[in-house]
């Protein structure tokens, strides 16, 4: 939990309380199982303590040196045939530690093995209590931070004034959002008065990062800690003082922040106050804590049996959340009337796009993991995307809006292995206020740094066109910043000269941002 604070939206308040009850669960079923056995059989009572001792220090070390290569933990589907090597490394570990084990019974008997596993025991958990306590002090923000929630209240609030509404869908890639595009001419009609600009790349590659970015236009650069720098560039940002000076409604539709300051009261749909674990969630709280155990300390050939998703985390927050999932944003798209105010209006919203797990077909139903795919996900990313519009234009509300349809970076598939190595080509779509003529497409090099200067441009009624100072045809060297998925305490800048799409054109600067 220290070392992934960002990645969770409770604070130890919540998390330690259902601890104790998950170990006062767990604790009594183990200790009457060890005397059940005892009373039972001495011989195998002995045996189970060879058997916990060498479980023990296996997933001990499994736990804790042998986890640099975990697959995600966002609810897709991991290739573990990729894990041979780790499966192999865990085999000797695992025979290494029994022989050593069996060796010690054999050598000091029961009694003296009793003995051997108390020892063993009572260093294990000061070695543990230690490492906790220190991380616990590195990360004393994570104890105080604030709690919060972003709520559905004003989903499809709207104004017959002015409104900018910018749709982001996960992971959804330009160049290969070009590909699927090909065989579906539908996309010119549903998206006409929009200038489509596939030479755009995002700054990061990954969406904790990109998308206080995108907020503020602040550029991360590990000077800091993460959540420091985000609540600093949220409470700061001046294109949100520009939106409450211009008199906008604020609605903030986002999962993925990392803040702990006080400014969200700026953002109409978010609470700040009885934020709490729903109580009726608190038994799967337990249960999806245990899987995150299991999938930290089991060795890599039963890991892929935990179906370990940090994401379900979110439904248990109370009130209940927006939710990213497209599935229930585009059933709220179908069910929830428009709610009209007399303010300008601005709503930000994030939902999963093209992100996996892949699972919806073309017309957004469900469909079995086995039969998505990336493609499919675009494609129900797009009629998704259509099917907000034409809400819009149901209420009446199209012509005085300007909207955005973008991603928080891309996330394009090189290999026939289904590795995805460049995610700096983002799908990103604008059309300004009255903005009409057939959907076009714009080649001027843009990046994610002229966001800010976009938006404003759009409240200010300039068309797409309008919103860039780069030009067709314009030279551009862009920068971008990767970082390996978790390992972004280590971040490598890059420089692209060329089209947003040719990822064999990045060249490293030199520069590294370490922490």
């Amino acid at each position: 939990y220290f070392n992934n604070k960002n990645e969770f939206w409770f604070n130890t308040d919540i998390l330690v309380p259902q601890l104790l009850r998950m170990t006062c669960m767990i604790a009594p079923v183990v200790l009457l199982a060890y005397l059940l056995i005892r009373l039972i059989n001495r011989k195998a009572y002995y045996i189970s303590l060879v058997v916990s001792a060498v479980a023990f220090v296996c997933s001990y070390i499994q736990g804790n040196f042998r986890i640099k290569n975990l697959p995600p933990m966002d609810g897709s589907a991991a290739d573990w045939s990729k894990y041979t090597g780790e499966n192999l490394i865990t085999l000797l570990i695992w025979l290494a530690v029994g022989a050593l084990m069996i060796w010690i019974y054999r050598h000091v008997k029961e009694k003296g093995f009793a003995s051997v596993v108390e020892v063993l025991s009572v260093a294990m958990a000061l070695i543990l209590s230690i490492t906790l306590v220190s991380t616990a002090i590195g990360s004393r923000n994570v104890i105080k931070k604030s709690l919060y929630v972003a709520t559905k209240d004003g989903e499809f609030r709207v104004s017959e004034k002015d409104n900018l509404f910018i749709l982001v869908l996960d992971a959804l890639d330009a160049y290969t959002y070009d590909e699927v595009a090909k065989a579906h001419p539908e996309y010119q009609e549903w998206f006409e008065d929009f200038t489509y600009f596939p030479n755009m790349t995002s700054v990061f590659p990954f969406t904790t990062r990109s998308v206080p970015q995108m907020l503020t236009g602040k550029i991360f650069e590990n000077e800091v800690d993460f959540t420091e720098y985000s609540t600093d560039a949220l409470d700061n940002a001046e294109f949100f003082r520009h939106l409450e000076d211009m008199d906008y409604r604020i609605g903030l539709y986002e999962t993925e922040l990392s803040y702990n300051g006080t400014q969200l009261n700026r953002f109409e749909n978010f609470r700040t106050d009885d934020v709490e674990l729903n109580k009726e969630s608190r038994n799967t709280f337990i249960k999806e804590q245990f899987k995150l155990v299991l999938f930290k300390y089991l060795p890599y050939c039963f890991k892929q049996y935990v179906g370990c998703d940090t994401n379900s985390f979110v439904s248990m927050i109370w009130p209940q959340p927006f939710r990213m999932d497209n599935w229930d944003f585009y059933d709220d798209i179908k069910t929830k009337d428009v709610e009209f105010i007399d303010q300008n209006n601005f709503r930000f919203i994030h939902v999963e796009g093209a992100h996996v797990p892949f699972r919806y077909d073309k017309d957004m139903n469900w469909i079995p993991e086995a039969e998505g795919s990336y493609y499919k996900n675009i494609e129900a990313s797009m009629t998704l995307a259509n099917a907000y519009l034409q809400k819009l234009k149901d209420a009446g509300v199209y012509d005085n809006s300007a909207i955005i349809i973008m991603a928080d970076h891309g996330s394009r598939i090189l290999d026939d292995e289904g590795e995805e190595l460049y995610k700096f080509n983002p799908i990103f779509m604008v059309k300004g206020i009255g903005e009409t003529h057939p959907y076009q497409i714009n080649q001027a090099p843009l990046s994610y740094e002229d966001l800010i200067e976009c938006y404003e441009r759009l409240m200010d009624h300039k068309s797409s066109l309008e919103c860039f100072d780069w030009k067709e045809g314009d030279h551009r060297v862009r920068r971008l910043i990767w970082s390996a998925w978790l390992q972004e305490n280590h971040m490598i800048e890059y420089t692209l000269d060329g089209h947003a799409s040719e990822y064999e054109k990045m060249v490293p600067t030199g520069r590294e941002f370490n922490r």
